[in-house]
């Protein structure tokens, strides 16, 4: 049964979470998440496979939508990952997609180092997020 698989891995991540006091999530301050947002570790968990789930292809589409020259566009789809990123206290991919909204904000046409750097910030949150699952079933 899946909700029944589901449960088990939530149970198992919750364990984790309990045996490694400040365990760490490279790229996400997750103790001053949890404490900002006043949640539990197992909705964060939940919350943090919502923002792997859906934002895991959105550098290839800010890069698509910056070649078509869509600017207003690229300016609100980098706004919704910045407060999502801040959400989850993932400072650097905030901190990363400020700096690229400022500079399509301001005309800037050169963003290829930008969003590399982007795109680095963001591999190392969802790996870190993805990592949660690989402890689950070793639990």
């Amino acid at each position: 049964m899946v909700i029944d698989n589901r449960v088990e891995n939530e149970s198992k991540e919750i364990s984790f979470f309990k045996q490694e006091r400040g365990f760490h999530l490279e790229g996400i301050d997750v103790k001053k998440a949890l404490q900002r947002l006043s949640i539990d570790k197992a909705t964060f968990i939940l919350i943090l496979r919502i923002f792997d789930s859906t934002y895991s292809s959105i550098v290839s589409k800010i890069k698509k939508i910056l070649v078509d020259d869509k600017i207003e566009e690229a300016r609100k789809l980098l706004h919704t990952l910045e407060g999502a990123a801040a959400n989850i206290n993932a400072d650097g991919v905030q901190l990363a997609t400020y700096e690229l909204r400022e500079a399509v904000k301001s005309g800037e046409k050169n963003f290829k180092p930008l969003i590399d750097h982007l795109d680095d910030r963001l591999k190392i949150v969802l790996k870190s997020i993805r990592s949660l699952d690989e402890h689950s079933k070793g639990k």
